[in-house]
């Protein structure tokens, strides 16, 4: 999950992101029209870009119906679901969805919920964007791997430290931490839109293996950027 507030490059650094994952077949859920016009220069085809209407509650359901009966069907065969014998139209691809924002459409939010703790059993990988973690449901943040923190409000960092990230031991150092990450700049001033990466997952309290420092290191432009299209249910 990606934290930080407007014109932090949340967008840039999630397609930056979804670029080093593994997986050809990505669909983005958005709110605004901004959104979906910059999203779709990153897919071979429109139909990768939803909102979060109410057809876009129904393609979701489709999607995560989609992979439960393609993992159902592999265990019915007792198939390894990444067996590299069998046919490319035979395997369970893995799915990547981005939600450029938490959805506030109640429909599509209780999806939206119930899709998060489930994710790993359909094959799912999700990336997700907020501007606080006020506006994420803690069951949200509780399945939540890793927490990308971006440039952000001292209010907002102090709410982060008090309530989700464990370390370091006072405010101010963890503020330290991240601003020298965040407001890491180029020769010419202009940002480099670093994020301090919170692992949720390690099992350590060392600075070192808790925070990560994700930097986009192949300098390549967002217009580089292009991800797979997804397949047309």
């Amino acid at each position: 999950m990606l934290v930080g507030q407007k014109n932090s490059g949340k967008s840039h650094t999630c397609a930056s992101i979804a670029k080093k994952l593994n997986i050809s077949k990505w669909v983005v859920f958005c709110g605004t029209k901004k959104a979906a016009d910059f999203w779709a220069t990153k897919f071979e085809s429109s139909v990768c870009v939803k909102g979060f209407d109410a057809e876009g509650e129904a393609y979701l359901k489709k999607l995560i119906r989609y992979q439960q009966k393609k993992i159902h069907s592999y265990k019915i065969f007792n198939r390894k679901l990444h067996d590299r014998n069998l046919p490319e139209n035979k395997k369970v691809s893995s799915l990547g969805i981005i939600f450029d924002e938490i959805p506030l459409n109640r429909a599509f939010r209780d999806v939206f919920e119930d899709l998060i703790p489930n994710a790993r059993c359909y094959l799912i990988s999700i990336i997700s964007c907020c501007q606080s973690p006020k506006q994420v449901p803690p069951a949200v943040l509780s399945n939540t791997d890793y927490l990308f923190l971006m440039d952000n409000t001292e209010e907002t960092c102090k709410l982060l430290f008090e309530e989700y990230v464990d370390a370091p031991e006072t405010f101010r150092d963890f503020l330290e931490i991240l601003r020298a990450v965040t407001e890491n700049k180029d020769a010419l001033g202009g940002k480099y839109f670093y994020s301090l990466v919170y692992d949720n997952v390690v099992k350590s309290t060392k600075i070192e293996d808790v925070f990560k420092v994700f930097r986009n290191e192949d300098k390549c432009t967002i217009d580089d950027i292009k991800l797979g299209s997804l397949f047309v249910l």
